[in-house]
C-alpha cells in the first residue's frame, strides 16, 4: 500500500431522501469521493428496509430506520475489521449517521412526549475500525426558523466532516454548531464551506458577475483541491483500534 493508496478504507453510503445518489441534488458524491480518496471502495447507498426498496426519509430517523442502518453498518465493519470504514451522505443521510452515533430514534412530536428517544436495548453506535462521518449537505435548518441542532451538540467522542454550500438555506447556523461540537475535545469535528455551493455542496452557481470577470485558473484550480486534501487528512487521521 503506497502513501496514495486507500484501499484499506470502505465508505458506507446513506444517499438523501431520494434515497440514491444517481439523481437529485446528491448527484456525483460517490464520484467525487472515489476520485478524492483513491483506491478506497465506496459501497451502494444504503438500501430500504424491504427488497428492492430505497430508503427514504419522509418520516425523519424512526426506530425502524434507526436500527436497520445501525445493523447494516455493524455487518460492514464486522466483515472488514482490517478496513476503515467511513459513513459518507448527503441530506438526509447526515441525520441518519448523527442519530446511529447519539443511539437516538426520532418520532412526531406531540405535546409532553420527548421526540429524541433510546430504543430498548439500544446504545450509540461504536465499533473499532468505524472512522466517523462525512456529511454533504446536512439539513440543520428547517422553516420558521425550526433547526435540528440538538442531536449534534450532545454529541461525544465523534468524528464528523460536515461539507456545505453557501448557497444552501439548510446549513445556516450549521458552521456556529459544529464549532460547539468542536469546542468538546474528545470530537474531530470539520467544517469545509464551498462557496456558491447549494444543498449538494458540489453543484457551484457562479453569479452573472463572476462569470463575467476574468477568473485565475490556477488559483481556482487550487482551491478546488482543499477538499479533497481535507478529506484525505480527515481519512488519514484516523487509526482503526
Amino acid at each position: 500500500m503506497t502513501d496514495n493508496d486507500y484501499s484499506h478504507v470502505i465508505f458506507f453510503t446513506i444517499a438523501g431522501s431520494s434515497g440514491k445518489f444517481s439523481t437529485g441534488p446528491q448527484a456525483g458524491i460517490p464520484e467525487f469521493i472515489s476520485a478524492a480518496v483513491p483506491g478506497a471502495e465506496v459501497l451502494p447507498p444504503l438500501p430500504g428496509m424491504a427488497e428492492g426498496k430505497r430508503l427514504v426519509g419522509g418520516n425523519g430517523v424512526t426506530e425502524r430506520v434507526l436500527l436497520h442502518a445501525h445493523e447494516a453498518l455493524l455487518n460492514t465493519c464486522q466483515q472488514n475489521p482490517d478496513k476503515k470504514i467511513i459513513v459518507v451522505t448527503s441530506s438526509f443521510g447526515g441525520r441518519v449517521a448523527s442519530h446511529l452515533m447519539a443511539g437516538k430514534a426520532e418520532r412526531k412530536p406531540k405535546e409532553n412526549v420527548e421526540r429524541y428517544f433510546t430504543p430498548a436495548d439500544f446504545s450509540a453506535f461504536s465499533c473499532d475500525n468505524f472512522g466517523g462521518a462525512i456529511s454533504f449537505g446536512y439539513p440543520l435548518s428547517l422553516d420558521k426558523g425550526q433547526s435540528r441542532e440538538k442531536i449534534l451538540l450532545n454529541l461525544e467522542n465523534v468524528r464528523f466532516f460536515f461539507v456545505a454550500g453557501s448557497k444552501d438555506p439548510m446549513i445556516r447556523g450549521l458552521q456556529e454548531v459544529a464549532a460547539s461540537m468542536e469546542s468538546n475535545s474528545n470530537n474531530c469535528i470539520v467544517y469545509h464551506e464551498v462557496p456558491g455551493g447549494g444543498h449538494n455542496p458540489l453543484k457551484v452557481t457562479k453569479s452573472k458577475k463572476r462569470k463575467a470577470e476574468e477568473v485565475d485558473d490556477e488559483a481556482e484550480a487550487e482551491a478546488e483541491a482543499i477538499l479533497p486534501a481535507q478529506i484525505r487528512a480527515f481519512v488519514d487521521g484516523f487509526s482503526a483500534s
